[in-house]
């Protein structure tokens, strides 16, 4: 941030800012970055994919969003979620990345950032996801807002956070993970809630 700040036409600042951004809320200064770099390099591709990616979560959480943070987790949620409903899942995901670090023998995450989109919909373009995905890690946490609606089911919604927080916790840092056990980790975290199969979760 600081080299980016002194020389904004310095390439490597710009991207390597845009990287650490891009597993944040700021979607905005995530941008800036990019297309500082982009600039430079308008024909990076990866670049302009991560762009395109940004530009679709700021879209997928909508205008007028709030952000809520416990304890290294920040939730940016669509004006139809509460505040209230938003702080009680940073709390639940704090705690599932507490558990998750005990079951890998990994340090703790330190920080997640949580979108909660305004509906399904939206959420899919986010992620590029099928039609199937109820929610999805990529470096964020992907949700959306029908999980905290009046009608869902609470052991769906606990179900489905845990189960990506694990994901979020076996990637905090780049390492190889069989997709079994990825997997397998990730249903541990959330033994016995019935809810959507583990196949439409990321």
């Amino acid at each position: 941030l600081e080299a980016f700040a002194r020389d904004r036409a310095e390439p490597a600042g710009a991207i390597e800012l845009a990287y650490a951004l891009a597993a944040t809320i700021e979607h905005r200064r995530a941008i800036e970055a990019l297309d500082a770099y982009l600039a430079i390099y308008p024909g990076d591709p990866e670049a302009s994919r991560m762009n395109a990616r940004i530009e679709r979560r700021e879209a997928g959480v909508g205008a007028a969003a709030s952000a809520v943070t416990r304890r290294g987790v920040t939730v940016l949620h669509a004006r139809s979620v509460s505040g209230s409903a938003a702080l009680a899942a940073a709390e639940l995901i704090a705690e599932a990345l507490d558990e998750a670090a005990r079951l890998l023998g990994l340090p703790r995450r330190e920080e997640l950032a949580v979108l909660v989109h305004r509906d399904h919909a939206a959420m899919l373009e986010a992620m590029c996801g099928q039609s199937w995905t109820a929610a999805a890690y990529d470096g964020v946490l992907h949700v959306e807002s029908e999980l905290f609606s009046s009608t869902a089911d609470p052991q769906v919604r606990t179900l489905v956070l845990r189960h990506e927080t694990l994901h979020a916790a076996l990637h905090a840092r780049p390492r190889a993970v069989p997709y079994w056990a990825d997997g397998g980790l990730a249903q541990n975290l959330a033994p016995g809630v019935d809810g959507p199969p583990a196949a439409a979760l990321g």
